[in-house]
C-alpha cells in the first residue's frame, strides 16, 4: 500500500477536490443516472436519447461528424450506433456517399416521440434543483470546459513529488 507523506496528502486532497476530470465524471455519472432512470420506462438510455435526437435533427453527414458534434470516441460512438442499428431504431442511409450515415428508422422516430416528454419533465426537474441563473452558468461552464479540454498537444509543466524543483514537461 502506498504510504502518503505530507505533500503526497495535500496533493492528493487537491486532486479530490479540485480535479476539473474527475468532479465533471462524478457530475456525468449522477446526472446520465438521473436521465436515464426517466427513459427507463421506455427502455432507452441518455446516450441512445442524444443519439436518437442528432440523427433526428441530422447534425452530421458521417460518422466522424457526428462523433465531433457528440464528443464521442469512434469506435465508442460505432458500438452504440450498432446496437441501435441491431435493436431497429436507426439503419444506415440510402446515400452514395462515401461516408456511412444513420437516419432513425419508424420505430426509432417512434422512441424519440415518446423519449421526448420524459426529456423535458427530466430537464425541468434538474433545472428546478437550481437556482435561477445557475442553468444557464453551468450550461456555459460545461461547454467551456469541453472547449479547454479538447485542445490538443499543448505542452504542459508535469509534477513530480520526488523532484518537485525539476521542469519536467509532457504533452497532452
Amino acid at each position: 500500500m502506498l504510504m502518503a507523506n505530507d505533500a503526497m496528502s495535500r496533493l492528493l486532497e487537491h486532486v479530490s477536490e479540485q480535479c476539473f476530470c474527475q468532479q465533471s465524471r462524478m457530475t456525468a455519472r449522477a446526472v446520465t443516472r438521473r436521465y436515464c432512470a426517466a427513459f427507463a420506462s421506455v427502455g432507452l438510455e441518455a446516450t441512445e436519447f442524444s443519439l436518437l435526437a442528432a440523427l433526428a435533427l441530422g447534425k452530421s453527414a458521417s460518422i466522424a461528424g457526428l462523433a465531433d458534434h457528440l464528443a464521442f470516441e469512434r469506435t465508442t460512438l460505432v458500438r452504440n450506433l450498432q446496437r441501435m442499428a441491431s435493436r431497429g431504431l436507426i439503419r444506415p442511409a440510402d446515400t452514395r456517399s462515401r461516408s456511412l450515415r444513420y437516419v432513425l428508422t419508424p420505430v426509432g422516430e417512434s422512441l424519440l416521440e415518446k423519449a421526448l416528454p420524459l426529456w423535458a419533465g427530466v430537464q425541468a426537474a434538474v433545472q428546478g434543483q437550481l437556482q435561477s441563473s445557475e442553468a444557464a452558468i453551468a450550461l456555459k461552464f460545461l461547454a467551456a470546459l469541453r472547449r479547454a479540454s479538447e485542445k490538443r498537444h499543448r505542452v504542459v509543466p508535469r509534477l513530480s513529488l520526488e523532484r518537485a524543483g525539476d521542469d519536467h514537461e509532457r504533452r497532452v
